[in-house]
């Protein structure tokens, strides 16, 4: 009789528990959801990129060194740089806009580019490996002061500057960008 009443009670916990993480669940999937309803009617929120937020702002104070080992920084930036690609090595998007990127880094008088990888490693190789040549490249850590500092959570990222390096466009691709621009 004993060993039956224990059972019963360790079912009982065993019920609670399942149902207490039940509604953490239905709790977590109705935040989604809001965030969700928020973001698709946010106006300028462009596959991730919420241009809103991005627009009229400039690269965060920075200095870093590129992979060939020239020093670049938001001064060096300000009306020299009119198109930054920000990258993260896992991401394949990233990898399939890299070549994108370049070509259009290609239609720019040179030193108009710079590409911020936010990562290293091999994958993050792969992408300097096809965007160096035609743009500055800076790698983690040094790049995460301005994905940090703008607060990219969409990879990749491209922004395109004025003259005096305020953001003028945002997007998710090297297409959405210059589709923005013509509008």
């Amino acid at each position: 009789m004993p060993f039956l009443v224990t059972a019963v009670v360790l079912v009982g916990l065993l019920c609670i528990v399942d149902l207490l993480l039940t509604f953490a669940v239905l709790r977590r999937l109705r935040e989604h959801t809001e965030e969700l309803g928020r973001l698709s009617g946010a106006g300028h929120v462009s596959m991730g990129v919420d241009r809103d937020k991005l627009m009229g702002r400039e690269l965060p104070e920075f200095s870093a060194i590129t992979v060939d080992g020239a020093v670049v920084s938001r001064e060096s930036l300000t009306g020299a740089v009119e198109l930054v690609g920000i990258f993260s090595p896992g991401c394949s998007p990233c990898h399939a806009q890299a070549p994108l990127f370049v070509a259009e880094a290609a239609r720019m008088p040179a030193g108009k580019t710079l590409a911020l990888v936010a990562g290293s490693g091999a994958e993050a190789d792969d992408l300097v490996q096809i965007v160096k040549g035609m743009t500055d490249v800076v790698l983690a850590p040094e790049s995460m002061t301005v994905v940090n500092g703008l607060n990219i959570g969409a990879f990749p990222t491209f922004l395109r500057l004025d003259a005096s390096g305020a953001i003028v466009d945002a997007a998710v691709s090297v297409q959405g960008l210059a589709e923005l621009s013509r509008s």
